[in-house]
C-alpha cells in the first residue's frame, strides 16, 4: 500500500485511517503498519513511516521516538535521524511540530498558510523543505543545523561513524537490493552486509549484459541473498528498498539556476547561507524522484546518506572529489574490492590488476603494509604466522603468502578465536581445478583443495577456528602467491 498521507483540519474519507493530533490537526493516512505513536510525560510523538538515530540505532521506530521523548531532545535528534517519515511532536503545551526525512525521499507539499501537508501534488502548494522543523501552531520555521567543520581525514571518519551502525535497526523487514554495476552498490552492500542474509537482490531491467548476470549471481551467492525478478517481490510484506541514489552527492554541488525559489518552502535562513549551499539545498529537493514514488507503492525507502548530519557536513566542507565512497567499502567490507563492478572485470581480471599493483609496490620496496598487518592481527581475534600478508577489518580477514617465493611443503597458518558460537564463512578465489590440487587447505582437521573453496563454505565453529594452507610444490611467481588467497569472516 502506498506511502501517502494528508495533514489537515478535517478527516478525509479518501484515506483508510486518521489520527487526531491536537484540536486543530488530523493526520489522514492509508497504511496502519506505517503509523507509530508514543506518549510520555514530556509529550506525544507520531511517526508515519520509520526512523532511527544513526548514532545508536534502536530496534524499532517506537523505541526511537520514546527515547527522543524521554531525553527531551527532539530538536537536537532530528539532525541524526534516517528513514522515510513525517514526524509530529506535540509538547505539554499542545504545540505541534513537524519535520520530514532529511532529503525528502519522495516529494511532500505544503500550502502557503502552513496548515496542510500532503504527499499529493496540489496546485499552488509549495514543496516542503526537509531542512526545517515546522511549528504548525504558530506557523514558524526553525532551520535544522548540525554540520561539523572538519579536516579531510576527520570528515571521512565522521561520516563512517554515522554509517557503520545503521544496519542494526533492521530486523523483520524484507530488504530489497537493486543490482547496479557501480561503486555505489559496493558502498551500500558494505553498510548493510550484516542484514543481507536471506534477503533479496533484484536485477534491473537494463542489466542484460553477461557480466551483469555473472556478478549479480556471484554477489548474491556470497551474501546468501535470493536473486529474483521484480515480479517475485510483489507478494512480500514489510518491504524496504535499499537505495544509494544519494551516494553520488557531488552532483548536488553543481550550480543550477533553472529552479524558481518561489516553489519551495524557504525563509530568511536560506538566503543567509553561502550561494553554493543554496544551490545544494534546492538541487537535493528538486532531484528526479519518479522511481522512488513508484517504489513507495509497495514499500518504504532507505538510503544510508539520508541524514542531515551527513549531508550538511559533506557540503559545508565542500567534500568534492573526496574518497569517502571508496573509504566506506575499504573500511567496512574490504573483500568487495575483489569485484570491479564499474569496469565489468571478473575476479581473474581483478586479481591480475591487484597482482600488478603489488608487483609495483614490491619494486618500490614497500613493506610497511605487511608489518602493520601482522601488528593489527595481534590486536584482533585473528592470529597468523609471520609468512602471511593480507587485510583485516573487524571480524573479517583476507590472507595470502607474504612472499611470492614459496617452498615445497611450506605452511601458512591463521586461527580465529570465536568469542561466540556462530557461523564462519571461508572462500578462496582460485577456480582452476587441475592446479588447485597443488594447494591444500586444512580447516579444523578437514582437508580441501584451494579450488574446492571457490564458491565459499559456511562452518559452525565453537570456540576456535584453525586454518592451514600448504603448497605441494615450490613456486616463485605472483599468480601462485595470490592463488593461496582466502577470505574468512564471521557471519
Amino acid at each position: 500500500m502506498a506511502f501517502k498521507y494528508l495533514l489537515s483540519s478535517e478527516k478525509n474519507n479518501r484515506y483508510n485511517f486518521s489520527s487526531q493530533l491536537n484540536d486543530e490537526f488530523i493526520l489522514n493516512y492509508d497504511n496502519e503498519e506505517f503509523f507509530t505513536e508514543a506518549n510520555t510525560g514530556s509529550g506525544r510523538m507520531i511517526c508515519y513511516g520509520f526512523c532511527f538515530d544513526v548514532r545508536n540505532p534502536e530496534n524499532s521506530t517506537e523505541d526511537t521516538i520514546k527515547k527522543i521523548l524521554n531525553n527531551k531532545n527532539f530538536n537536537e535528534t532530528v539532525g541524526y535521524l534516517n528513514g522515510q517519515f513525517i514526524l509530529f511532536y506535540i509538547d505539554k503545551n499542545n504545540n505541534l511540530y513537524s519535520t520530514i526525512d532529511a532529503t525528502s525521499l519522495i516529494p511532500v507539499y505544503i500550502d502557503k498558510k502552513l496548515s496542510i501537508i500532503s504527499t499529493d501534488e496540489i496546485e499552488n502548494f509549495k514543496i516542503f523543505n526537509p531542512n526545517y522543523i515546522l511549528n504548525l501552531t504558530n506557523k514558524s520555521l526553525q532551520r535544522i543545523t548540525v554540520a561539523a567543520d572538519l579536516t579531510d581525514q576527520a570528515l571521512e571518519d565522521y561520516v563512517l561513524s554515522l554509517l557503520g551502525n545503521q544496519y542494526k535497526y533492521f530486523s523483520e523487514q524484507n530488504l530489497i537490493l537493486n543490482y547496479k554495476t557501480n561503486k555505489y552498490l559496493k558502498a551500500l552492500v558494505s553498510v548493510m552486509k550484516p542484514k543481507l542474509y536471506n534477503n533479496y537482490m533484484v536485477m534491473d531491467d537494463l542489466a542484460v549484459e553477461e557480466n551483469d548476470h555473472y556478478f549479480a549471481k556471484s554477489l548474491s551467492s556470497d551474501f546468501s541473498m535470493k536473486l529474483v525478478a521484480k515480479e517475485d517481490i510483489k507478494e512480500l510484506s514489510r518491504i524496504t528498498f535499499l537505495r544509494n541514489q544519494l551516494f553520488d552527492y557531488e552532483q548536488f554541488l553543481k550550480e543550477n539556476d533553472g529552479y524558481n525559489n518561489e516553489d519551495f518552502l524557504l525563509d530568511e535562513s536560506f538566503s543567509a547561507q553561502p550561494k553554493y549551499l543554496q544551490h545544494v539545498e534546492i538541487n537535493i529537493i528538486s532531484r528526479k524522484r519518479a522511481q522512488s514514488k513508484v517504489l513507495t507503492e509497495t514499500g518504504l525507502l532507505f538510503d544510508p546518506f539520508n541524514v542531515h548530519a551527513i549531508y550538511q557536513t559533506l557540503f559545508k566542507n565542500k567534500a568534492k572529489n573526496s574518497n569517502i565512497i571508496t573509504s566506506v567499502t575499504q573500511t567496512l567490507l574490504p573483500s568487495l574490492n575483489f569485484y570491479d563492478f564499474n569496469k565489468g572485470y571478473d575476479l581473474k581480471q581483478v586479481n591480475q590488476s591487484l597482482l600488478e599493483q603489488i608487483d609495483e609496490l614490491k619494486l618500490k620496496q614497500i613493506t610497511a603494509d605487511n608489518e602493520q598487518f601482522l601488528l593489527d592481527t595481534k590486536m584482533s581475534f585473528f592470529n597468523v604466522s609471520d609468512n602471511v600478508d593480507g587485510k583485516l577489518s573487524g571480524k573479517e580477514i583476507i590472507i595470502y603468502p607474504a612472499s611470492q617465493s614459496i617452498q615445497k611443503g611450506e605452511k601458512f597458518y591463521v586461527s580465529y578465536e570465536n568469542p561466540g558460537d556462530g557461523m564462519i564463512f571461508i572462500k578462496s578465489f582460485f577456480k582452476n581445478k587441475k592446479n588447485g590440487q597443488t594447494i591444500e587447505v586444512t580447516i579444523n582437521k578437514e582437508k580441501y583443495t584451494i579450488d574446492q573453496l571457490s564458491k565459499g563454505i559456511h562452518l559452525h565453529v565453537q570456540s576456535k577456528l584453525n586454518v592451514r594452507i600448504q603448497y605441494k610444490n615450490s613456486r616463485n611467481s605472483l599468480p601462485w602467491q595470490k592463488a593461496g588467497t582466502l577470505l574468512i569472516r564471521e557471519k
